[in-house]
């Protein structure tokens, strides 16, 4: 073979498409929303408490874009998905992705001191799925965080993370595979509304008791008063690992 003949195909094979549908790097298209998310988290204009639920909410309007919680919650069902009539599986896909937000959100918010993100690279399986591997670096501390994605409607989404090899789903998965071998889909809809509804309320809660914190210091000496810490709740759901990151 010809060398030019030879330098155009590996040319060719550099800088074709990373899948037959979708012409952007995973890599990439992570990088964007992470850069953004972590961009919030660092806003100084959200250091007041108060601003917290506003803060989230920001947070959220990023993850909604690179993280598909439908096929999460296919996913984190697995067999058992099928069993969810189809309004059932909208209400799961509504209820588990609040119980994520308030869960991982407020956690990394908590948490958060100025970590940055160092993307390693990626992997592409079959034109169509990828994992895109990171590590999140806090001073001497390196924690290695893969995202697994895949492409919907041309675009690629995040479907799983793992943290240190614990995978978000499997997590969940085998909780929710244990309760629906005793309860139905209606009742583990239920039981997840109850603990998002939780989750909301302890937040709401620490948000009054900081205002009322914040109105007793400024009419007085505040030697016995203490500022409430922030624990955010799970919902009742075990999280084997704390899976700090966007």
């Amino acid at each position: 073979m010809k060398p030019i003949l030879v330098l155009t195909l590996i040319t060719l094979l550099t800088v074709a498409p990373v899948s037959a549908s979708s012409a952007e790097d995973p890599m990439t298209v992570l990088q964007q929303p992470i850069d953004a998310f972590l961009t919030i988290l660092a806003d100084p204009q959200y250091k007041d408490e108060t601003k917290k639920v506003e803060q989230r909410n920001a947070l959220w309007s990023v993850v909604e874009t690179i993280f598909d919680f439908e096929e999460i919650s296919r996913r984190a069902l697995a067999r058992n998905w099928r069993d969810f009539s189809p309004t059932q599986q909208q209400e799961f896909v509504q209820v588990f992705s609040r119980i994520l937000s308030n869960a991982y959100i407020s956690k990394m918010q908590s948490s958060y001191q100025n970590e940055t993100v160092e993307y390693i690279g990626r992997e592409i399986f079959n034109g169509d799925k990828a994992m895109v591997k990171t590590k999140i670096v806090r001073e001497s501390l390196e924690i290695p965080i893969d995202y697994y994605m895949f492409v919907k409607d041309e675009n690629w989404k995040v479907y799983d993370i793992t943290v240190e090899g614990v995978s978000l789903i499997r997590n969940y998965k085998t909780q929710f595979a244990k309760i629906l071998m005793r309860k139905t889909p209606k009742v583990l809809i239920e039981q997840l509304m109850k603990k998002a509804e939780k989750q909301e309320a302890d937040d709401s809660a620490h948000v009054r008791n900081l205002n009322v914190w914040l109105a007793v210091s400024l009419q007085g000496p505040l030697a016995h008063f203490s500022r409430p810490g922030i624990s955010p709740a799970t919902g009742g759901l075990t999280i084997q690992r704390s899976i700090a990151v966007p």
